[in-house]
C-alpha cells in the first residue's frame, strides 16, 4: 500500500489540484468573450478595441499553455497507470506463488519513476496559469450562478416580418444581404435562430474566435452569429419578379389555373390554423382572404393539409 500511495495516489492527487489553474483561465477567457460581445452590440472605438485585445491575449495564453499542461498531465496519468498495473501484477503473483508456472514479479524502480513524475510536475508548475492559482481555491462563477438560479428554457425566436425585411433592405447594400437556405437553430451563446427563407445582413464574416464558418448577422430583430453554410446570397431581382407575378386582379379569380401557386419563401406555421411551406413548394389556393376578409392571409392546401399562409410569401405558377 505504501508503494501504491507513493507511485499512484500522490502524483494523481497533486495533478488534480493543479486543474484549477486552467479552469480559472478558461472561465476568465469566457468572461472576456462576454465583455467583447457586449461591447460589440452597443459600442465602438476604444472600449471595443480594448475588450478585443484582452480576450485575444487570454485566448493566446490558454492555447499555448493548455497544450503543455495536457501533454504533461497525460504522461503523468500513463505513468501512474503503468505503476498501478505493475503493482497489481506483483500482488497477484505473490498470491499465486504456489503455482510454479507463475513468472517472477518484475521489480518496480520507485526512484526512477518518481524522478520522471517530478520532472513532469516541475514542467507544469512553470506555466503561468498554475503559478497564479497555486494557492487559490477555484470557484467557477458560471457554475455558482447556475446552482443559484435554474437555467431558463430558451425562448422561441420570433418570425421575421415584412417590417424587419424592409428595414434590412433599406439599411444594407445588396451584397451584404443573404437568405437562410434552411432552418438554423442556435448552438452556442450569441447564436441566433433562423427560419428558412428569412433575410439577414452580414455584419462580419467571422466570429470572435476568428472562425470564418460563423458570421455575425443582423436579422432586423437582433444581431448574432449563424453558420455561413446555412446562408445563400439574396437575389433581389428574383424576389421582385416573384412579387410582380404574384399580383393579379379580381377578374382573374375565374381562371382556375391561377389558383395554383408556389412558396417564394419558406413559412413555418405558428399555430394549428397556419400551414407550413417549404421554399418552391406547390400549393393550391382555396380562398384569397381569411375569415375576416384580410387578403394578406390566404387559405391554402398542400399535401392534403390546409391552413393560412401570408400572401406575400407566394408566387403564381406559370404554364407553357
Amino acid at each position: 500500500m505504501a508503494q501504491l500511495d507513493k507511485l499512484v495516489l500522490t502524483p494523481l492527487s497533486a495533478l488534480q489540484a493543479l486543474f484549477s489553474g486552467p479552469q480559472k483561465l478558461i472561465q476568465k477567457r469566457y468572461d472576456k468573450l462576454l465583455d467583447y460581445n457586449s461591447y460589440l452590440q452597443r459600442s465602438t472605438g476604444e472600449e471595443l478595441d480594448l475588450a478585443k485585445k484582452d480576450y485575444e491575449a487570454l485566448n493566446a495564453q490558454l492555447v499555448e499553455e493548455l497544450q503543455v499542461f495536457n501533454r504533461a498531465a497525460k504522461k503523468i496519468v500513463l505513468n501512474c497507470l503503468h505503476c498501478f498495473i505493475t503493482l497489481l501484477r506483483n500482488i497477484m503473483s505473490a498470491a499465486l506463488q504456489s503455482n510454479s508456472a507463475v513468472e517472477v514479479p518484475v521489480p518496480l524502480s520507485s526512484s526512477s519513476i518518481c524522478e520522471v513524475q517530478n520532472e513532469l510536475m516541475e514542467e507544469v508548475h512553470k506555466l503561468n496559469f498554475v503559478k497564479e492559482n497555486s494557492s487559490a481555491t477555484f470557484i467557477e462563477r458560471k457554475l455558482s450562478l447556475e446552482k443559484k438560479k435554474p437555467i431558463p428554457s430558451p425562448l422561441e425566436t420570433p418570425h421575421q416580418t415584412e417590417g424587419h425585411r424592409s428595414k434590412l433592405l433599406s439599411t444594407y447594400s445588396a451584397e451584404l444581404l443573404y437568405q437562410a437556405k434552411r432552418k438554423c437553430n442556435a448552438t452556442q451563446e450569441f447564436d441566433v435562430d433562423l427560419h428558412e427563407g428569412e433575410l439577414v445582413a452580414v455584419v462580419e464574416q467571422k466570429d470572435p474566435f476568428g472562425s470564418t464558418s460563423r458570421w455575425l448577422v443582423d436579422t432586423g430583430i437582433l444581431k448574432g452569429y449563424v453558420y455561413s453554410s446555412f446562408l445563400r446570397p439574396y437575389n433581389p431581382a428574383k424576389a421582385q419578379k416573384d412579387v410582380a407575378e404574384n399580383s393579379f386582379g379580381d377578374d382573374d379569380f375565374d381562371n382556375i389555373s391561377l389558383f395554383t401557386f408556389y412558396a417564394v419563401y419558406a413559412f413555418q406555421a405558428r399555430n394549428d390554423q397556419e400551414l407550413s411551406l417549404q421554399e418552391y413548394q406547390k400549393v393550391r389556393i382555396l380562398q384569397f382572404s381569411d375569415l375576416s376578409g384580410n387578403k394578406e392571409w390566404w387559405l391554402a392546401e398542400a399535401k392534403g393539409q390546409k391552413g393560412y399562409v401570408p400572401s406575400n410569401y407566394l408566387g403564381k405558377m406559370t404554364y407553357a
